[in-house]
């Protein structure tokens, strides 16, 4: 009770006929005023003084006061606040008391305020005795976790039996349970029209309690399910699929691409399409698995189960952990013998999303066997393009790159960056094929040349095969089988000096000059009197 029924209380408890009060009442939405149908003479005004409450000022001389014209007198009966307009069967939020910012729902509205039901929140007995007071500041208490009222349960905790009465409710000590809710009379200024999100747990319980005025009820979206335009979803109570079109307040409204056109949809009447194989992230905006990403692995009715993805070094260690062999990715690429933690959720807790590009530095062990097999033989490695008829044969570069599974005798490519400076194409980038590059300082086949770096020998000029002794460690680095069966080819190290690269000329229109031969190869022979 407000002082506005006080005030009216008191009036009409000290009103004599006097007074000649026809009527006093007070609006429950209509906060800081009493409605009161009197003839204003000094013994009301002398009332009004005395009465708890009521505003006096020395500028209005006494009470402070406002005519109404006769022909609103009926409506004052029925009006309202804008701001406290509520109708039964909704959704609200409490603003105040024990219950601040739990979900509510309206069963009856009355002048007075509304009836509520709200999952119950019990204060469990203490164990332990109270400390003895202390002039320290108190911390505040978390709230009680809600629960539904169970009679057993409640008799075990509190030791007191609730009183079952003829409607089916339960009543002990001032609190009033139908169907496991707690029943709450609140003041019209003490809720607001839900518009938000509502945890999933919180909605479960009011689904739980089988309530019937939550029968026919439109549930409010679970805080944990977000939509946005175009995504894919199906209509469950249709079967169809059918894309998002709009985000309302209250419901969905999505287009069939059918002649049906746009559909508005409750919020639990859709499921999110994702298919396996999908990377996806839980777009919850709390809980423990916020934030979570990883690849969904199989779908069942309203749940999916994902496979966590971590980055690299910060793995699940768990002893429900799953091995998984391989996953493919959109690129096709497959990973070896992640440990991978499983999870599952409601499949609209889910949002599809790009796989991260990791950018950080590995911390792998050098002898690790997984760092090993991924790893690209060769790169920054200077090569000497030494292929007879090649173009460009006699200029250096560094590999950037090895492409397997090409169409060569090899089966290898290398992407490579010249080191020719020239003023109209610096430092080409280009692909060549692996029987036309050789290693510029040892001038062995490239495959030799990562086994160099990691076997002790004193030079990779000897007469042991060095690809027999050290292979690359990855088998998709190899060159072909029927490569390494056939003869080596023999590279002409009788190289020129760099001439200018092809479609390029040095000096405006002239002809570019010709290779020279080299001192190793002589011209004729110098035994013979005359050249031939």
């Amino acid at each position: 009770m407000g002082l506005e029924e006080e005030a009216v209380m008191y009036l009409l408890q000290k009103a004599s006929p006097e007074h000649q009060i026809r009527s006093a009442f007070t609006r429950g939405s209509v906060r800081g005023y009493i409605y009161v149908e009197s003839i204003m003479d000094a013994n009301m005004i002398s009332l009004l003084n005395i009465t708890p409450g009521i505003i006096r000022t020395l500028k209005h001389f006494g009470v402070v006061r406002q005519k109404i014209d006769p022909s609103d007198w009926v409506k004052l009966l029925t009006m309202q606040d804008p701001l406290t307009v509520v109708k039964a069967s909704q959704w609200i939020r409490v603003r105040s008391g024990v219950y601040k910012g739990d979900i509510g729902f309206l069963t009856r509205v009355e002048a007075w305020g509304a009836r509520v039901l709200v999952v119950p929140r019990l204060k469990t007995p203490l164990a332990t005795p109270q400390p003895t007071a202390s002039l320290k500041r108190k911390r505040t208490l978390p709230k009680p976790e809600p629960r539904l009222f169970d009679p057993a349960s409640f008799s075990s905790m509190f030791q007191r039996q609730p009183r079952l009465l003829r409607d089916g409710t339960y009543t002990s000590r001032g609190l009033f349970f139908d169907h496991g809710l707690l029943c709450l009379n609140l003041d019209l200024h003490s809720i607001c029209i839900n518009s938000t999100g509502v945890p999933s747990d919180i909605l479960g319980l009011f689904r739980l309690s089988s309530h019937p005025s939550l029968i026919r009820s439109n549930f409010p979206r679970p805080e944990e399910w977000i939509f946005e335009e175009g995504e894919r979803v199906t209509v469950l109570s249709s079967g169809k699929e059918a894309t998002i079109a709009a985000v309302k307040s209250t419901h969905l409204e999505v287009d069939l691409a059918t002649s049906e056109g746009i559909e508005d949809v409750s919020w639990f009447n859709v499921h999110k399409v994702f298919s396996t194989g999908a990377f996806v992230r839980v777009s919850a905006t709390s809980g423990p698995l916020r934030g979570t990403m990883g690849w969904v692995e199989r779908i069942a009715d309203d749940t999916v189960y994902f496979l966590e993805y971590k980055e690299k070094g910060n793995l699940s260690k768990s002893n429900d952990n799953i091995k998984v062999s391989f996953i493919l990715t959109p690129a096709d690429v497959l990973i070896f013998s992640f440990i991978l933690q499983q999870y599952d959720c409601h499949v609209n807790w889910l949002k599809l999303t790009a796989v991260p590009f990791l950018h950080a530095s590995s911390t792998s062990n050098a002898n690790d066997s997984l760092s090993k097999a991924d790893r690209v033989p060769w790169i920054g490695t200077r090569v000497l393009i030494a292929k007879v008829g090649n173009p460009l044969k006699g200029y250096y570069g560094d590999v950037k790159d090895v492409l397997p599974g090409q169409n060569t005798n090899s089966g290898l490519k290398i992407s490579l960056q010249l080191t020719h400076l020239n003023s109209s194409s610096p430092f080409k980038p280009m692909v060549v094929d692996y029987d036309d590059v050789v290693e510029a300082e040892s001038v062995k086949d490239l495959h030799l040349q990562e086994s160099i770096h990691q076997v002790n020998m004193p030079s990779s000029r000897t007469k042991i095969s060095l690809f027999d002794y050290a292979q690359p460690q990855s088998v998709l680095f190899h060159p072909s089988q029927d490569y390494l069966r056939s003869v080596r080819r023999r590279h002409d190290f009788g190289l020129s000096p760099q001439a200018p690269m092809p479609g390029v000329s040095n000096t405006g229109g002239a002809t570019p000059m010709p290779e020279q031969t080299s001192s190793l190869t002589p011209a004729w022979d110098p035994s013979s009197r005359t050249p031939r």
